[in-house]
C-alpha cells in the first residue's frame, strides 16, 4: 500500500476537518471527514490523528462492505482511545465518506449530527441519517433503555424545557458519539451506507457540522454547490 496524502484543517477550537487520498486494495479511495467536538476539543484532535488512517489500515479491500466494515472498526478504536483520556466529558459527532471513483461508488459512515450529501446532475440524496434525540423516536428509546433520563435543559433562571431534548445524565441533545466516557447511553457504532454516483457526469459530496444545516437546507446547499460547480 502507498503512503497516503493527508490533508488537515482546524475549524472552531473543537471541531476537525480531515482529508486523505491512499491505496485500498490496489484502488484509489478519497476520504474526508468531519468531526464537530464538544465538552473539549480532545476527541475531535484524535479523529484528526488517527480515524482516516486506521480505516485504511483496517480495509483489506475497497469494495462497499470492506470499508463499512473497517469504519465500524475504526469508530471503535478511536472511540476506545478517547475514552482512556483523562477528559471524560470530550466527544465528538463525526462524519466520514469514502469515495471510490473507479468503482462509481460512495459509502458514508457517521454517528450525530454533520450531515453529509451527496449531489448529482439528477438531484441530491443524503448520505446520513437523523440522531438528533428531539428528532429521533429510535434513539429516544435506545438511550432510555440504556437508563438515560430525557427531559430539555433548565435555563438560569431555574424554568425548564429549554432547546432540544437531551438526555441525562449529561445533558446530551446526541448520543451517538466518540467519546463522551462519562454517558452510558452513549453509542460510537456508525451508521454506513454505499451508494452509487451517476458515471458520467460525476458527482459533488458535501459533509459540514450541524450549524451549517441548521442555517441551510439540503435543497439551497447543493444548488449553491451545483451552481459553483458549474462556474469552475
Amino acid at each position: 500500500m502507498a503512503a497516503p496524502a493527508i490533508h488537515q484543517r482546524s475549524c472552531k477550537g473543537e471541531d476537525r476537518a480531515m482529508h486523505l487520498t491512499a491505496l485500498v486494495g490496489g484502488e484509489t479511495v478519497c476520504l474526508l471527514a468531519v468531526a464537530d467536538g464538544h465538552g473539549g476539543p480532545e476527541a475531535a484532535q484524535l479523529c484528526e490523528d488517527t480515524l482516516l488512517q486506521t480505516i485504511v489500515k483496517e480495509a483489506g479491500a475497497a469494495d462497499a462492505a470492506s470499508l463499512q466494515a473497517a469504519c465500524s472498526r475504526a469508530f471503535a478504536t478511536v472511540h476506545a482511545a478517547v475514552c482512556e483520556r483523562e477528559s471524560a466529558d470530550a466527544g465528538a459527532c463525526v462524519t466520514v465518506v469514502a469515495i471510490n471513483e473507479g468503482r462509481g461508488e460512495v459509502t458514508c459512515a457517521h454517528v450525530g449530527d454533520s450531515s453529509a450529501l451527496l449531489v448529482e446532475e439528477s438531484g441530491h440524496r443524503p448520505l446520513t441519517a437523523e440522531h438528533r434525540l428531539s428528532n429521533s423516536p429510535e434513539e429516544q428509546a435506545r438511550v432510555v433503555a440504556c437508563g438515560a433520563r430525557l427531559a430539555k435543559a433548565r435555563s438560569d433562571d431555574g424554568y425548564f424545557g429549554v432547546g432540544p431534548i437531551r438526555a441525562w445524565p449529561g445533558g446530551l441533545a446526541v448520543c451517538r458519539t466518540v467519546g463522551d466516557a462519562d454517558c452510558a447511553y452513549v453509542d460510537p457504532t456508525p451508521v454506513v451506507c454505499t451508494l452509487a454516483f451517476e458515471r458520467p457526469g460525476g458527482a459533488k459530496v458535501i459533509a459540514c457540522s450541524d450549524g451549517v444545516w441548521d442555517a441551510l437546507s439540503e435543497e439551497r446547499v447543493a444548488k449553491h454547490r451545483a451552481r459553483d460547480a458549474g462556474r469552475a
